[in-house]
């Protein structure tokens, strides 16, 4: 997603917006040269990027009513939840999920997940 122009028919990181285009250019992304065949990027630690992270994968939180109010509508149990999956994710380098490993390309980013409950008991 970072290549100098290798391939133009493939999807392009959004760094590449920041590439060198003109002197005087300030920038750590060389110019983009369409059909450049094994250019810059092949010979290059460019493309490697700290995996360090921080990830909520998982939070569940509930709450059961007060004993009063659920005797007052006549139930045994009340309790309202919220469950969720992979809710945030704190990278340095934020251009892919940094729990993926190897060549990045087509990855589809991670599901996210959220469910509201109700439970009630008679």
């Amino acid at each position: 997603m970072q290549d100098d122009g290798y391939s133009a028919l493939t999807q392009k990181s959004v760094e590449l917006r920041g590439r060198w285009q003109k002197p005087g250019d300030i920038t750590d992304i060389p110019r983009y040269v369409t059909g450049q065949e094994f250019g810059g990027w092949w010979h290059s630690s460019r493309g490697i990027h700290s995996t360090d992270h921080l990830r909520l994968k998982s939070l569940i939180l509930g709450v059961n009513a007060p004993e009063k109010w659920i005797k007052a509508l006549g139930f045994t149990k009340a309790r309202i939840y919220f469950s969720g999956t992979n809710l945030l994710t704190w990278a340095k380098y934020d251009q892919y999920d940094p729990e993926l490993q190897g060549t990045v390309r087509y990855e589809i980013p991670p599901l996210k997940t959220y469910s509201f409950g109700l439970e009630i008991g008679f």
